[in-house]
């Protein structure tokens, strides 16, 4: 609730000093995104659009790329796995092609989310893994962190047992990142997974 409260005053903030629609932007895509960990995805939805909208027409790609992977992650979450991976595929291009590597890497967890529920577990792995060292390699332990749960959940639902050890190292590594972090919900997500 806090990043809501705080995003909502730096969009007030830039709205009445007439500030960079791009920053305005981010910052509706940013709030979207916290509206959808709180499950509120008509609220996320409101907020992904004038965001999209601002960033639009600040011209601005690689934000742009980003609105559209939260566009993707959106529609994964409320079980649309075909416009989910269009837009993903879309984005991704678009991060490739402007070097954001660290979008790139969203992109290529968001694709592995999408294997993963159509129960495409290698297609899944890989692409998480990818995803995993591509942030490893640009420093973004966050992303690193979110890619390396998905691949232990990813793990955990292969019908072969022969994946357990690697899961294991992947869920004390995902755990490692998080408490450095201090981001208490991912923790929680992962002790959750250690415990099955």
């Amino acid at each position: 609730h806090e990043a809501v409260t705080h995003f909502q005053m730096v969009i007030q903030t830039y709205e009445q000093k007439g500030d960079p629609l791009a920053l305005t932007g981010l910052t509706l895509v940013n709030l979207s995104r916290a509206f959808q960990r709180q499950h509120d995805y008509e609220k996320s939805q409101e907020h992904l659009s004038r965001g999209m909208m601002l960033l639009q027409k600040a011209r601005s790609r690689g934000l742009l790329a980003e609105a559209i992977l939260q566009q993707s992650d959106i529609e994964l979450d409320q079980g649309h796995e075909d416009s989910a991976m269009a837009l993903c595929e879309q984005a991704l291009t678009q991060t490739r092609e402007l070097g954001m590597k660290v979008l790139e890497a969203r992109a290529l967890r968001i694709l592995g989310r999408v294997a993963l529920v159509q129960r495409r577990f290698q297609e899944a792995q890989a692409r998480l893994q990818e995803s995993a060292e591509l942030a490893q390699h640009c420093g973004a332990q966050y992303e690193q962190g979110l890619a390396l749960v998905t691949l232990a959940e990813a793990f955990g639902l292969r019908p072969d047992m022969s994946d357990k050890r690697r899961r294991q190292s992947v869920i004390r590594a995902a755990l490692a990142i998080f408490q450095r972090l201090g981001a208490q919900t991912e923790l929680e997500r992962v002790l959750r997974l250690s415990s099955t």
